[in-house]
């Protein structure tokens, strides 16, 4: 009852202060399991009315301003914490308005169902929630605010705001416009398959050197994600990249960039194996596929014939860990993986990816010559 309380009183609040609508209409649809409400008025259009008093481009840039929350076009009377708040309380939630859709959500075509045919002007707003929910508007504003009340925690999902993977320090600008005016904010990847380098750096780092006080992070990034969000942190923090070794006994090196590093080829490598332990060629080639998928698991990139990067300047590779990841994947023996362990440290040795020493080379890797 409170967050129906709550999340009506807010929209409808809005129709009246801010839409300069002549009619109103509340359309409430129940059945067992969920109830929702569609409120749709014939005002100028919450992206109209935003576009005209902040100079909003585009309605990637609306979107991107309505996820951070503290937007309103009356600053005097009106926090701009309403949709914020309501579309979090929610199950399902979106706005509609000028033949464009704002959720939080994922584009459902489901949602057309619930618009007008034909032109339609105002705004409609959509809100759904299950009859035996047991959210509270509480756990919802204590996610948000600190102890006093403020609202100082913004969470914004990168796929509600771009259509296309974002690139551009353009976009990244758009995006952090504003977000020094929260303590924490956290920026959900989700659905998000791929991000420019120019995107990245300027989020992760010019934002962050310019607004230290402000918490930024990522969350729910996809591979290719994370490798770019690496590559940034170490280039920033550490001027290089961290390379991987490959090995189950060795850890990670800090290469100096630009320096020339020998180059590992992975077919050449697994014949060797194939030949120093008489297995096939097939089962050498599973063991090292094996150890790609624990490093990516652990949080190293792997990407054949390219340097690998690292959150950390410190992963260390436990060797029982990874040959217990190695049998489980590939289904070998204990005995059989720890030959074709070997092999591999005796074929790096005679490479020279190994020093007398015992110290790992720098190198990079992939699959065929170079």
């Amino acid at each position: 009852q409170r967050i129906w309380a709550y999340a009506s009183s807010e929209m409808i609040n809005n129709v009246m202060d801010h839409s300069e609508a002549e009619n109103v209409y509340v359309t409430i649809i129940q059945n067992m399991r969920e109830t929702s409400v569609i409120i749709q008025d014939d005002g100028v259009g919450i992206f109209h009315k935003l576009r005209e008093h902040y100079g909003f481009k585009s309605f990637a840039d609306i979107a991107a301003e309505l996820s951070k929350g503290k937007l309103t076009t009356d600053e005097e009377n009106h926090s701009g914490e309403g949709i914020f708040f309501t579309s979090r309380m929610m199950d399902r939630f979106f706005v509609y308005s000028e033949g464009h859709f704002y959720s939080r959500d994922k584009y459902e075509n489901e949602w057309e169902s619930y618009v007008p045919k034909g032109d339609m002007k105002g705004t409609l707003v959509f809100l759904s929630l299950e009859n035996n929910s047991r959210r509270t508007a509480k756990e919802v504003f204590d996610q948000y605010t600190n102890e006093e009340g403020g609202f100082q925690k913004t969470e914004i999902r990168l796929a509600s705001v771009f259509d296309k993977a974002p690139v551009s320090r353009s976009q990244a600008k758009r995006l952090c416009h504003r977000l020094e005016d929260f303590e924490e904010v956290v920026l959900d990847f989700s659905d998000i398959s791929w991000a420019g380098q120019g995107f990245m750096h300027e989020v992760f780092v010019v934002f962050r050197k310019k607004n230290p006080q402000v918490s930024l992070t990522p969350i729910n990034m996809l591979p290719d994600v994370a490798a770019m969000y690496r590559h940034i942190w170490m280039k920033s923090f550490f001027g290089c990249d961290i390379i991987a070794t490959g090995l189950p006994w060795i850890c990670l090196w800090i290469i100096e960039e630009g320096k020339r590093m020998k180059y590992l080829d992975l077919a050449e490598l697994a014949k060797v194996m194939a030949n120093k332990t008489g297995c096939s060629l097939e089962n050498a080639e599973r063991f090292l596929d094996a150890q790609d998928h624990y490093f990516d698991e652990i949080g190293v990139n792997t990407t054949p014939g390219e340097p690998t990067a690292t959150i950390s300047p410190a992963v260390v590779v436990n060797d029982e860990e990874m040959m217990n990841y190695i049998m489980n994947y590939t289904g070998m023996s204990e005995s059989f993986a720890r030959r074709l362990a070997d092999a591999e440290r005796a074929s790096m040795e005679e490479q020279g990816f190994i020093s007398e020493s015992g110290t790992l080379e720098p190198f990079m890797k992939g699959r065929g010559k170079r």
